[in-house]
């Protein structure tokens, strides 16, 4: 026998944090806490060895007799090389709990563990796993305050240079957030991207609430119609330009899209382009706002009872709008004057492609709520509206047509504008 090997591992009495979670209903926040503070511990000690895990996620936590928190199932874990360079690809692990970067195969470090564990946190506080059009953690834990939301979307950033650096640190800003908000550290750096809480200002126009028919059979690509209750709600007058972006980039050491050096797309006074879904929504949350839900977007393009094909009416009127390919790129805001919406919304149709907030569904129109929809709850494709300068009025530049896009496109016609709630 010795020649033999055996691997032994330690007997754990007890369930998973999954099963766990199943068996005891309304656990205290004190105890969630305690159970958090022992993953962020085996993490730290993880990481500090120089491995880490790349499927934390509750079914790979045991719950002892004790109520002790031992993390399990290594089998994904990965060491640094012989010169302290992660060699490993992403790919492997429980996609719901996976980083964007671990999705895609990418090149990973710990920074996946930080994604991880902070959608872990989400599901242990509400019992829901996040997703980008459902409510804020905040909303469905109202016992919990305003601040766990920052804290939780920066441990689960898109990118994972704005997660936090180290699972401690994550820890103490979530147990700051939870019992001393004044306390809380993530937002005291000076590039942080910190949310403003602005009054609704002159650049944008308001929206009140009511009923509009949403869709409609102008054009190729024929909508359903349907009656939408929608509330009030404020959209930017214009698409967000480079002279408001750039703004952005210098208070939160943001990337530069690479449009911003060239001649074609960088004068100040036009729409921003080369911008991802994900940027938009930074930028969005940055000035204390939101991307407009596709609803939001042809109500504010058609006008509350109107339902015309252009925002000025049934008639395309030939120089009205940047489409067509006339100019062969974006024009200047305030430019082609003339194409505004009966609400006065300039430029909503053609000039650039506008990011909405949905999840694109083809099916939307028999899936939708009728009272402020914010289309499917997941996706693979973000709604874009409106059509661009290189589009055709007669095919995909009107009020109705949809369209979709990856979220990480960074398309050199897609801008985006910005919506408040009223």
């Amino acid at each position: 026998m010795d020649d033999v090997y055996f691997m032994t591992m330690e007997f754990i009495d007890g369930l998973s944090l999954r099963h766990w979670l199943k068996k005891n209903k309304k656990i205290p926040i004190d105890k969630l806490m305690n159970i958090i503070e022992q993953v962020c511990n085996g993490l730290d000690y993880i990481h500090k060895k120089g491995s880490f895990h790349r499927d934390i996620k509750p079914s790979n936590i045991m719950i002892n007799s004790n109520e002790e928190a031992i993390i399990v199932d290594f089998g994904l874990a990965k060491l640094l090389d012989m010169e302290g360079e992660f060699t490993i690809y992403g790919g492997a692990g429980a996609r719901s709990y996976m980083a964007p970067e671990q999705k895609k195969g990418g090149r990973v470090d710990s920074k996946v563990d930080i994604y991880s564990l902070g959608v872990m946190t989400f599901k242990l506080l509400t019992g829901e796993l996040p997703a980008i059009n459902r409510a804020k953690l905040s909303e469905l834990n109202t016992d919990l305050n305003p601040e766990v939301d920052d804290v939780l979307s920066k441990a689960m950033s898109f990118y994972p240079g704005d997660r936090y650096e180290d699972v401690i640190s994550f820890f103490e800003d979530l147990k700051a957030a939870i019992y001393s908000p004044s306390k809380l550290t993530c937002n005291k750096t000076s590039k942080q991207r910190i949310i403003k809480k602005v009054a609704v200002p002159n650049s944008m126009v308001k929206i009140s609430e009511g009923l509009f028919w949403m869709g409609g059979t102008s054009g190729k690509r024929k909508v359903p119609r349907r009656r939408i209750f929608l509330s009030t709600f404020y959209m930017d007058k214009y698409p967000i330009t480079n002279r408001e972006y750039s703004k952005f980039i210098k208070e939160t050491d943001y990337k530069t899209p690479k449009q911003f050096y060239e001649s074609n797309f960088n004068h100040p006074e036009q729409p921003v382009v080369g911008i991802s879904w994900y940027d938009a929504q930074e930028y969005a949350k940055w000035a204390g706002k939101r991307l407009p839900t596709e609803a939001e977007w042809e109500k504010a393009a058609k006008g509350g009872e109107y339902d015309k094909k252009f925002p000025w009416g049934d008639e395309f009127i030939e120089g009205i709008a940047n489409v067509d390919n006339i100019l062969s790129r974006p024009s200047k805001i305030n430019e082609f004057s003339k194409c505004l919406s009966p609400y006065g919304c300039y430029d909503m149709i053609g000039n650039v492609w506008e990011w909405c907030f949905d999840w694109y569904d083809e099916q939307m129109h028999s899936t939708f709520s009728v009272k402020n929809p914010k289309g499917p709850k997941n996706g693979q494709n973000k709604v874009i509206r409106g059509g661009a300068w290189d589009s055709f009025h007669s095919i995909n530049a009107y009020n109705t047509f949809r369209y979709f896009f990856k979220p990480d496109n960074h398309a050199i016609n897609i801008g985006f504008r910005c919506v408040i709630d009223g």
